[in-house]
Order: structure tokens, then C-alpha cells, then sequence
């Protein structure tokens, strides 16, 4: 039987399974910085789920900025915690618009391609194989600066190049 390339039955204690699923709001990336897409973030971020016990575990407060990473990369979100989601899996919708930071390319919208494997899920269909791979949280005091103000800095920067 084959089993997917990273899931929490061949994790360590610190690691959560990320589930990427569509947004609400959007379809995928389409219409990022439309009204009901900009509704469902938290300070200008992707709202990363997870429960309780493992926001606990991890000093993570509702609300507060994380930082999820993995050996591929790194983003930020906003933590929701809610019993909606089971312990030991960590929910993050995917389309936040791919923003990076120069200096270390921490991606600060909450976009989870910078965390999964890059490759295709058979050699049939080759799609993305984007909604699952294990990852770690924790809180992220460094820097709370809301992501669309980094768009807006970016576009500007482009249109006076």
C-alpha cells in the first residue's frame, strides 16, 4: 500500500500535519485583495487553524502571528484556534499571494507552497500535490506588519523603478 511521502504516522512529537484547502473568499489566488478575501484573513494574513491543545503546547495565542516552517521554507499566518481541528493537524487555506521577504525569504501572506513537497501527485496527472506535508509552528513576535502593506510597498517600488 503506498503511503503519502510525509504524514504524522512517520512524524516526530513537534511536527503537525499541514491540510491546504481552498479558501473562502477566492478561488485559489484569484481575487486576493477582493472584499471577501481580505475578510477572511487576520491581520492581513492567512488564518492558520489549529486546536487547542497544540496551540497550548506551542505558547500559541487566538489571534497572534505565527510562524510555520518545515525544511523547504517558512510563512507567517495568523493563529485561530478552535476545536474545529483535530489535535496534531494544522489547517491553512492556499492562494495568499506569494510575498517574500528579501533579506531571508520568509514569506509573510501565509502561503503554503513555500512548505510542500514540489512534486506532481502521479506520473498520470502530475497535479499538485499541495494539501498535505508535515510542519512546525510557533509564535512570531520579530515582525507584525500586515502583508498587504508589503504588496502595496512592492508594487510601488515596481511602478517608480
Amino acid at each position: 500500500m503506498a503511503r503519502p511521502a510525509e504524514w504524522l504516522g512517520r512524524s516526530e512529537a513537534a511536527e503537525l500535519h499541514l491540510i491546504s484547502h481552498q479558501p473562502v473568499g477566492r478561488l485559489h489566488s484569484q481575487i486576493e485583495t477582493g472584499v471577501a478575501s481580505v475578510a477572511a484573513k487576520r491581520n492581513g494574513r492567512e488564518q492558520a487553524k489549529l486546536n487547542p491543545r497544540d496551540a497550548a503546547s506551542r505558547g500559541i495565542a487566538d489571534g497572534q502571528t505565527i510562524r510555520i516552517w518545515n525544511t523547504r521554507g517558512a510563512c507567517l499566518a495568523t493563529a485561530t484556534v478552535t476545536e474545529a481541528v483535530r489535535p496534531g493537524v494544522l489547517v491553512l487555506p492556499t492562494g495568499a499571494w506569494f510575498t517574500p521577504r528579501d533579506e531571508n525569504g520568509l514569506e509573510v501572506a501565509g502561503n503554503p507552497n513555500v512548505l510542500t513537497l514540489d512534486i506532481g501527485t502521479s506520473q498520470f496527472g502530475q497535479g499538485c500535490s499541495a494539501h498535505t506535508c508535515l510542519v512546525r509552528a510557533e509564535p512570531h513576535i520579530a515582525d507584525q506588519r500586515d502583508a498587504f502593506d508589503e504588496y502595496q510597498d512592492k508594487l510601488v517600488a515596481l511602478a517608480t523603478a
